[in-house]
């Protein structure tokens, strides 16, 4: 199953839009060049793209494949594991935001650090790269590369997967996280109105 001339057309102006994005806001965030900018934003974000970018990150390949397919193939039980995040969600927006934006904390990390020890801190750091690379990544890797090597046939599985992370690597390293977010932020409405014409 290829491709038409329609969905080339369109994946073509997506992959330049997300590229145009992350170019624009990219070379504003190296002109102030600072570290604050570059990994935090310039904590200037607005809320509305920080929701988005969330959503985004939250919804990968991963979930819109692999969650369907082991839905279909198990129920709709699969699903429990993110019904109850929302849960965790709000709990850790009502009781553990409040302790972050008042000590001015913007990470894990830098919490347990304080809170424990610089070795805490690094070991937390470590299993966090562990199990992201080795299960988080690998997976939504895979069920990206499973949707390209659909409708280009010519691709194998390998390729596919290499070509997604220097695309994303490269604009990720580019920017910093305002280009994330702002790019996120369009995957963000590409998924809700790819996944609303596929429900309807």
């Amino acid at each position: 199953m290829g491709l038409y001339a329609f969905e080339i057309v369109l994946l073509v102006l997506y992959l330049l839009a997300t590229f145009g994005l992350a170019i624009y806001f990219g070379r504003k965030g190296r002109e102030a060049a600072s570290a604050t900018e570059y990994f935090l934003a310039g904590r200037a974000l607005p809320w509305y793209l920080i929701g988005l970018s969330l959503y985004a990150s939250n919804m990968s390949g991963a979930s819109f494949v692999g969650l369907i397919g082991a839905s279909y193939a198990h129920g709709l039980a699969i699903f429990h594991y993110e019904w109850t995040a929302a849960l965790v969600l709000v709990i850790f927006a009502a009781f553990i935001l409040p302790v972050f934006l008042r000590a001015r904390l913007f990470t894990v990390t830098e919490y347990l650090e304080r809170r424990f020890e610089p070795r805490t801190r690094t070991l937390y750091s470590v299993f966090t790269l562990v199990t992201l690379l080795f299960i988080d990544m690998a997976g939504a890797l895979y069920a990206g590369a499973v949707v390209m090597i659909t409708g280009v046939p010519f691709l194998d599985l390998w390729t596919a997967c290499i070509i997604i992370s220097l695309l994303t690597g490269l604009y990720t390293i580019f920017g910093g996280l305002r280009t994330v977010v702002v790019t996120d932020a369009l995957q963000a409405l590409v998924l809700v109105v790819g996944a609303s014409v596929v429900a309807a």
